[in-house]
């Protein structure tokens, strides 16, 4: 049972991690971007924001409060609240990014954390946004079918070379059983 359901664990996680690597090369020649638009108040309007592009997913969050006022039908209509997807060409997107710390070792892996707060005329607005690279997702996601890979390849070598696939002790002179740790090779296990 463990071991089916580590093999189950294994393969999910191997689609995940070449889903990502797909959207991380996806993410140099086109920009997705799933939004949320919610209307907490007649006087607020919250977006949630994530975003693939330039080898970066960006999440973020703004609300905008209306001082004095509500957004109206107007606004409603323009911004309709629930989940958004949109998607264009790299090279119609700005060059622009969330600022980093300078030279900071983070600034060198990728990541980023941005918070604004800012008040124009009427509104209010304060924001967050967080920036991390793909790698930093697909890496985790690829430990255990790697871990899963270097155990077959063991094996096989355990196998091709005779060797005891428990501790790796050449079973040529003791083929039925292990002279260093006693457990009986499969090969030994069918003979008997």
């Amino acid at each position: 049972m463990r071991r089916r359901l580590f093999m189950l664990l294994s393969a999910l996680s191997l689609v995940l991690c070449v889903g990502i690597c797909v959207l991380w090369v996806r993410s140099y020649f086109d920009v997705d971007v799933l939004t949320r638009t919610t209307f907490p108040g007649r006087a607020a309007m919250r977006w949630w924001v994530g975003c693939s592009a330039r080898g970066r997913i960006v999440l973020g969050t703004t609300q905008v409060t209306v001082v004095g006022s509500d957004f109206g039908e107007s606004w409603r209509a323009v911004y309709p609240s629930g989940f958004r997807l949109d998607r264009s060409a790299i090279k119609d997107v700005a060059n622009e990014s969330i600022q980093f710390p300078e030279n900071s070792l983070w600034q060198r892996m990728g990541f980023a954390m941005q918070r604004e707060h800012s008040k124009g005329i009427g509104n209010l607005s304060d924001g967050i946004a967080l920036s991390i690279p793909h790698w930093s997702v697909a890496a985790p996601f690829a430990i255990l079918p790697i871990r899963r890979f270097v155990a077959a390849l063991r094996r096989r070598r355990a196998k091709r070379f005779n060797r005891c696939p428990s501790c790796g002790y050449d079973l040529r002179a003791t083929p039925d059983r292990c002279a260093e740790c006693g457990t009986v090779p499969k090969s030994a296990q069918v003979i008997a």
